[in-house]
């Protein structure tokens, strides 16, 4: 299954210098980034690691309309990005790390066992 990652996670790997975990937990797969993640990362400036990445090897792509399910968690527009691509893309699995999630994968019947991608304990 084809990763879609949040800011969070990128950020946090690329600052402690681990981004090539997700490159061979990826292997063989497109890890993708929606445009509003992509606008959330671009903020820190072309010299920024995580910036680097974007131009490099993820697969930036559309940030698609967010369906009222998810628009009803009042997440942030990267989380929201992210969580609708896996949603609507049933081979995508979602990696996002900021908020608390437990109620929002039970609402759409993930768990972290089938679902490893996803973190409960944000």
């Amino acid at each position: 299954m084809n990763p879609v990652i949040d800011a969070s996670p990128l950020i946090f790997l690329s600052k402690a210098g681990k981004l090539d975990l997700l490159q061979q937990v990826a292997a063989g797969m497109d890890v993708m980034v929606p445009v509003a993640v992509e606008t959330e990362i671009q903020q820190y400036g072309e010299e920024d690691v995580t910036v680097q990445a974007l131009a490099h090897w993820l697969v930036v792509v559309d940030t698609p309309p967010i369906p009222k399910v998810i628009q009803s968690y009042h997440l942030g527009a990267g989380e929201s990005a992210v969580l609708t691509g896996a949603y609507l893309n049933p081979n995508t699995e979602a990696i996002i790390v900021r908020f608390s999630s437990t109620s929002l994968c039970r609402g759409f019947g993930y768990s972290s066992t089938r679902y490893p991608w996803i973190s409960t304990d944000g």
